[in-house]
């Protein structure tokens, strides 16, 4: 099972379903984060599994431009998974589910849409019996949340991760 999971909401876009340059700056400003809770989680002995993703090119989007700022794709993962794409409590059981069927182990970085983004730590606290360690916020672009799964434990990403 997934060990932990940051999981955020996709980057600004345009009409053409393609992320925008504000989108890109979104993007771009988000990865220093990522990069520390990857460093912080490999510190643990918790590997950086890769990037899953809504089938949305936004989303796809999102995660390529976040991956090239990390290093580079040829060591990422990107795995587009049609669950991302749904709203709501259900979308966030099923969504779970998944990460518990995959049999991965270590940390993955998921870019889905807003109602996902929001709905997931909710059903965490609601069906799986999580602390609600933070309240439930609405989540802008690239923003969102950083979930241990063995602590059953969440926070908001930005605003709740310190940069070395």
């Amino acid at each position: 099972m997934i060990e932990r999971l940051v999981l955020i909401r996709h980057a600004a876009y345009g009409s053409d379903g393609k992320i925008s340059s504000i989108g890109r700056e979104q993007a771009e400003a988000i990865t220093p984060v990522i990069k520390t809770l990857i460093k912080q989680a490999n510190k643990e002995s918790c590997q950086f599994i890769g990037f899953i993703t809504s089938n949305e090119t936004r989303a796809v989007d999102t995660a390529l431009v976040i991956g090239d700022k990390l290093g580079g794709l040829d060591t990422l993962n990107t795995f587009e998974d049609p669950s991302l794409d749904m709203e709501g409590v259900s979308a966030s059981s099923q969504f779970c589910d998944l990460l518990e069927k995959r049999n991965l182990s270590g940390l993955m970085v998921a870019v889905g849409h807003k109602a996902l983004v929001e709905c997931v730590p909710y059903f965490l606290v609601k069906e799986k019996g999580w602390n609600q360690s933070q309240q439930f916020k609405s989540r802008d672009y690239c923003t969102g949340y950083y979930y241990d799964f063995q602590a059953k434990t969440y926070k908001l990403v930005p605003e709740d991760i310190s940069l070395p």
